[in-house]
Protein backbone atom coordinates (compact mmCIF):
# COMPACT_ATOMS: atom_id res chain seq x y z
CA UNK A 1 0.00 0.00 0.00
CA UNK A 2 1.26 3.50 -0.84
CA UNK A 3 1.40 6.07 1.24
CA UNK A 4 -0.15 9.91 1.20
CA UNK A 5 3.35 11.24 0.64
CA UNK A 6 4.73 9.56 -1.71
CA UNK A 7 2.58 11.48 -4.43
CA UNK A 8 4.56 15.20 -3.18
CA UNK A 9 7.91 13.39 -3.96
CA UNK A 10 10.14 14.67 -6.81
CA UNK A 11 8.01 17.98 -7.43
CA UNK A 12 10.88 20.53 -8.53
CA UNK A 13 12.14 23.21 -6.58
CA UNK A 14 12.35 25.68 -8.92
CA UNK A 15 8.42 25.14 -8.74
CA UNK A 16 8.18 25.38 -4.94
CA UNK A 17 9.86 26.65 -2.70
CA UNK A 18 9.47 25.43 1.06
CA UNK A 19 7.06 27.37 1.91
CA UNK A 20 5.04 27.18 -1.13
CA UNK A 21 5.52 23.44 -0.97
CA UNK A 22 4.08 23.02 2.56
CA UNK A 23 1.07 25.37 1.58
CA UNK A 24 0.56 22.93 -1.60
CA UNK A 25 0.51 19.87 0.18
CA UNK A 26 -1.62 21.24 3.28
CA UNK A 27 -4.01 22.44 0.91
CA UNK A 28 -4.13 19.32 -1.46
CA UNK A 29 -3.98 16.48 1.01
CA UNK A 30 -5.19 17.95 4.49
CA UNK A 31 -7.76 20.62 3.44
CA UNK A 32 -5.97 23.48 4.93
CA UNK A 33 -6.02 26.81 2.60
CA UNK A 34 -2.90 28.79 4.24
CA UNK A 35 -0.22 31.19 2.73
CA UNK A 36 2.79 31.85 4.28
CA UNK A 37 4.57 35.57 3.66
CA UNK A 38 6.15 35.75 0.44
CA UNK A 39 9.25 37.50 0.06
CA UNK A 40 10.51 37.26 -3.03
CA UNK A 41 14.13 37.45 -3.15
CA UNK A 42 15.03 37.92 0.29
CA UNK A 43 15.56 34.57 2.47
CA UNK A 44 15.74 37.13 5.81
CA UNK A 45 13.01 38.50 5.36
CA UNK A 46 11.17 35.49 4.80
CA UNK A 47 12.40 33.87 7.71
CA UNK A 48 11.44 36.61 9.74
CA UNK A 49 8.04 36.82 8.08
CA UNK A 50 7.64 32.94 8.82
CA UNK A 51 9.02 33.02 12.42
CA UNK A 52 6.01 35.98 13.06
CA UNK A 53 3.05 34.42 10.92
CA UNK A 54 3.81 30.60 12.68
CA UNK A 55 1.69 31.65 15.74
CA UNK A 56 -1.01 32.24 14.27
CA UNK A 57 -1.98 29.40 12.48
CA UNK A 58 -0.21 26.63 14.83
CA UNK A 59 1.08 25.39 18.45
CA UNK A 60 4.37 24.02 19.30
CA UNK A 61 3.55 20.21 20.23
CA UNK A 62 5.96 17.91 21.38
CA UNK A 63 4.07 14.73 19.83
CA UNK A 64 3.18 15.74 16.29
CA UNK A 65 0.96 13.83 13.64
CA UNK A 66 1.15 13.79 10.06
CA UNK A 67 0.59 17.17 8.47
CA UNK A 68 2.00 19.20 11.27
CA UNK A 69 4.32 21.25 10.54
CA UNK A 70 8.39 20.81 10.82
CA UNK A 71 10.78 24.05 11.52
CA UNK A 72 14.13 23.60 11.24
CA UNK A 73 16.98 25.98 10.94
CA UNK A 74 19.85 26.22 8.42
CA UNK A 75 22.70 28.17 7.91
CA UNK A 76 22.92 31.05 10.20
CA UNK A 77 19.91 30.47 11.66
CA UNK A 78 17.95 31.03 8.11
CA UNK A 79 14.75 28.69 9.21
CA UNK A 80 13.24 25.91 6.85
CA UNK A 81 9.96 24.34 6.89
CA UNK A 82 8.09 20.87 6.16
CA UNK A 83 5.93 18.78 6.72
CA UNK A 84 5.80 15.67 9.76
CA UNK A 85 5.49 12.47 8.38
CA UNK A 86 5.42 9.02 10.53
CA UNK A 87 5.64 5.89 8.64
CA UNK A 88 5.54 2.94 10.98
CA UNK A 89 8.08 3.77 13.87
CA UNK A 90 9.50 6.54 11.95
CA UNK A 91 9.58 10.28 11.77
CA UNK A 92 10.23 12.15 8.37
CA UNK A 93 10.24 14.92 7.43
CA UNK A 94 8.88 16.24 3.93
CA UNK A 95 10.41 18.99 2.37
CA UNK A 96 11.60 20.93 -0.96
CA UNK A 97 14.70 23.18 -1.11
CA UNK A 98 17.30 24.29 -3.73
CA UNK A 99 20.17 21.79 -2.93
CA UNK A 100 18.27 19.22 -3.41
CA UNK A 101 16.40 20.50 -6.32
CA UNK A 102 13.12 18.19 -5.59
CA UNK A 103 11.20 17.83 -2.92
CA UNK A 104 11.32 14.33 -0.56
CA UNK A 105 11.26 12.89 2.00
CA UNK A 106 13.95 12.47 5.13
CA UNK A 107 14.55 10.84 8.26
CA UNK A 108 14.45 13.34 10.85
CA UNK A 109 17.31 11.86 12.99
CA UNK A 110 19.45 12.75 10.03
CA UNK A 111 18.26 16.26 9.12
CA UNK A 112 22.35 17.29 10.39
CA UNK A 113 23.39 15.60 7.24
CA UNK A 114 21.43 17.71 5.11
CA UNK A 115 22.71 20.98 6.95
CA UNK A 116 19.66 21.16 9.37
CA UNK A 117 18.86 21.25 12.71
CA UNK A 118 15.48 20.18 13.80
CA UNK A 119 13.82 23.59 15.51
CA UNK A 120 10.21 22.50 16.49
CA UNK A 121 6.84 20.99 15.81
CA UNK A 122 3.99 22.84 15.32
CA UNK A 123 0.58 21.31 15.18
CA UNK A 124 -2.86 23.11 13.55
CA UNK A 125 -4.57 25.35 15.58
CA UNK A 126 -7.55 24.61 13.12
Amino acid sequence: MRHWSERFFQIEYKDMNCAEFVEYVQREQFGRDFKFPQSKGSLFLETQQIKEEIPKYVEETKTPKDGDLVLMHGQRLMCHIGIYVRIGWSEYVLHTEGRIKVSSLHRIQDLNLYGYKLARFYRWLK
